[in-house]
Parts: C-alpha cells; sequence; structure tokens
C-alpha cells in the first residue's frame, strides 16, 4: 500500500509557536481515509464472515433436521443472504462516512500547537491533548493519535509535515 505523504501542495503557516496546514479536501482524500478504515477494521470483518457461515451451517442443519432437507437450504441461503447484506454494508459504511465528513472541495486544516493538535473543516473541529497522546499509528492517508482514555483523533497525512509527523510519534509516550 503507497503512503500518501505530504507533498508539499498544502498551505503550510507558521506563527510563533503554532504551525497551521491546510488544503482542499479532493475525492482521493476520502477515498483513502475509507481504505483505511476498512485496513484497520480487516480482522473484525474477517469476523463476521466467519459468523456468517458458522451461523448458516448450523441453523441449516436444525432446519433440515427439523423439517427436511429443502427446509434446511432454504434457510441456510435466506441467513447467508442477510450476512451477505451485513458484510456489503460494512465494507461500504466508511466510504460513506468519509464523504459526509469531507465533502470534496472544502477546506480542511490541522494546526499545531505546543499542548494540543487540532484538525477541522469549515464546519466542525476536533482537538486531542498532545500529552495525552500514547500512540501513533501510520496508516496510508492517516497518522491516527490516541490517547491515554482511548480517543482517536485522524490526521491526514498530507496535512503532517515530516518534521511534525517525527515530533507526534517521538511524543507518544508508552
Amino acid at each position: 500500500m503507497a503512503y500518501r505523504e505530504f507533498d508539499g501542495t498544502s498551505t503550510v503557516e507558521k506563527y510563533v509557536d503554532v504551525t497551521r496546514v491546510s488544503r482542499v479536501v479532493d475525492r482521493a482524500l476520502t477515498r483513502g481515509l475509507a481504505r483505511d478504515d476498512l485496513a484497520a477494521s480487516a480482522g473484525s470483518l474477517v469476523g463476521t464472515i466467519a459468523q456468517a457461515v458458522a451461523s448458516s451451517a448450523i441453523l441449516g442443519f436444525c432446519a433440515a433436521q427439523w423439517a427436511g432437507r429443502d427446509v434446511g437450504v432454504g434457510v441456510a441461503v435466506g441467513v447467508l443472504i442477510t450476512w451477505a447484506v451485513i458484510v456489503a454494508a460494512r465494507l461500504v459504511d466508511p466510504f460513506i462516512r468519509w464523504n459526509r465528513a469531507l465533502p470534496v472541495g472544502e477546506s480542511v486544516w490541522a494546526e499545531y500547537k505546543p499542548d494540543a493538535v487540532v484538525t477541522g473543516t469549515e464546519s466542525a473541529y476536533d482537538a486531542i491533548n498532545r500529552r495525552r497522546i500514547v500512540r501513533v499509528d501510520r496508516r496510508a492517508t492517516s497518522l491516527c493519535l490516541v490517547t491515554d482514555a482511548g480517543r482517536v483523533s485522524v490526521v491526514p497525512n498530507i496535512l503532517v509535515p515530516p518534521e511534525i509527523a517525527a515530533e507526534l510519534i517521538g511524543e507518544a509516550k508508552p
């Protein structure tokens, strides 16, 4: 998976102790963030598929014992179709959520302050205390900042200059 790095096309404004990086959202950014979400939940998705197969087999077998083979096959197929809809919804959900959160053409920004990382759009923002960051997960399109309370803030890589990324990774407390 190729990383989408900070490429210098974002607008960088440096003040005394604050760095603000901004950019206009494009389709590649929202798709990349959605793919990051899918990759992060891949284990859960595999578990859901395994649960679907197991439950359809068990229910199909039970129905076959109770009402005959044709009913058992029908029940198993019905359960599999239901699970297929659930899995399809889980695959599509990140794309819908990121497209709603970051509409194409809207401005997205990140501010790096000595005590906080603030990310936002024209309509919403999120702030996370830098002293509380315990883990920084690097994904293909984003950095995920995780606090000691389990709160997660996602910062797109295109808004993270390399020196700030190194700072955040270095500051994470084990």
